[in-house]
């Protein structure tokens, strides 16, 4: 199966990357909209059905793309945790030793709520949405009925773990995920199917125009905000609780979190399949990685500075993507062209296993920017 370049998968990168940025650096203008869930979940949601996607396309033996996704993440991510503990041991005498945890298997998702670093949380999660592809997802051929199957059990378990575990792990936790996973992995494989009676092969993302999927999108979040603004709500997070039903509060939060991060899912794909990624689209979404380990840590240094220096709230937000988004997104691009890390990934794995062979489709890509 090809591995051509595929714009809409920056977009999806970009718009994530984009969304979980404003969400943490303008938390407050953000808290009413889409309930029970917050804006930057989509984010995430988009950042899953794009590795959805790229396992779909992979032709490499499973440990060739788990090895070679899961490198730049602990590469990056372990330098930004000894990062952090150095500056937290000389400067507050604490390491944070919670920010490891994602690496130790994803052992976060059911010990921790969320690591000093919260963003980091995520890697944990990730690593085990490549062990559910690898060990079970990738054996089956998915069928859209596969992810209706999958939704309900999403729904049911997310509510269960929100009534057992807590609403911390039920967010962590694969099955919140799985369903714009699965959803990706079905359209990176199908994108383009037979017309029927023809020879020709369409893109069934072609029926609905970018522009009209993009003004569906904006009416559903439209419609949404305004009709649950006249629902019970209790804030809370990682999830508002809909408390509409006190006695079934949890199922209904779990269903209208699967609708949200499914619909905004299929109609953001949608608004973007067809369309080119400009240079800026892909120039964040090649340095998602870095900015998304080290976006927080940067907010948290730089708030009490931003705070004296600025009263107005929108002033300091500007202030806080300069410095925590922007610049970010430099120094990325000059960490990418200063480190060969594909020579280093190669030279770390050909260590612990044989060099592979060169596979059909293979990309030289970079293997992971959130994906």
């Amino acid at each position: 199966m090809s591995r051509e370049y595929q714009p809409s998968i920056d977009w999806l990168k970009a718009i994530g990357l984009t969304l979980i940025v404003l969400g943490h650096f303008a938390d407050a203008a953000m808290l009413t909209l889409l309930p029970p869930i917050y804006p930057k979940q989509i984010g995430v949601a988009l950042f899953l059905y794009a590795a959805g996607y790229g396992l779909a396309r992979e032709q490499r033996s499973t440990w060739q793309v788990l090895s070679r996704r899961l490198f730049d993440v602990y590469l990056y991510g372990l330098a930004a945790a000894l990062l952090i503990s150095v500056i937290g041991l000389a400067t507050f005498g604490d390491a944070l030793e919670s920010n490891y945890l994602p690496f130790i298997a994803g052992v976060n998702v059911v010990l921790d709520d969320f690591p000093a670093n919260p963003t980091t949380w995520y890697i944990g999660a990730y690593v085990h949405i490549l062990l559910v592809w690898g060990l079970v997802l990738r054996r089956f051929d998915l069928r859209y009925r596969t992810v209706a199957m999958i939704l309900v059990g999403e729904v049911i378990v997310r509510a269960a773990l929100i009534q057992s575990a807590g609403a911390f792990v039920a967010y962590m936790n694969v099955s919140n995920w799985i369903t714009v996973f699965a959803l990706g992995l079905v359209e990176g494989r199908a994108r383009a199917l037979p017309a029927h009676g023809t020879g020709h092969v369409v893109d069934r993302g072609a029926r609905l125009s970018p522009w009209t999927a993009a003004a569906f999108l904006v009416a559903f979040v439209v419609a949404w905000t305004m009709t649950l603004a006249r629902i019970p709500v209790r804030t809370g997070f990682p999830f508002m609780t809909i408390a509409l039903v006190p006695q079934a509060s949890a199922f209904a939060t779990s269903v209208a979190v699967s609708t949200l991060y499914l619909v905004c899912t299929i109609l953001t794909v949608r608004a973007v399949r067809s369309v080119p990624a400009p240079a800026v689209v892909r120039f964040v979404a090649r340095n998602t990685l870095i900015v998304f380990i080290a976006h927080m840590p940067v907010y948290y240094a730089v708030q009490p500075v931003v705070r004296a220096a600025a009263s107005g709230y929108w002033i300091r937000v500007l202030l806080y993507l300069v410095v925590g988004y922007v610049a970010l997104l430099i120094v990325s691009e000059v960490v990418r062209r200063l480190t060969n890390r594909l020579r280093l990934r190669e030279r770390v794995l050909s260590a612990i296993t044989p060099s592979p062979s060169p596979v059909a489709g293979s990309s030289g890509r970079s293997s992971f920017e959130l994906t």
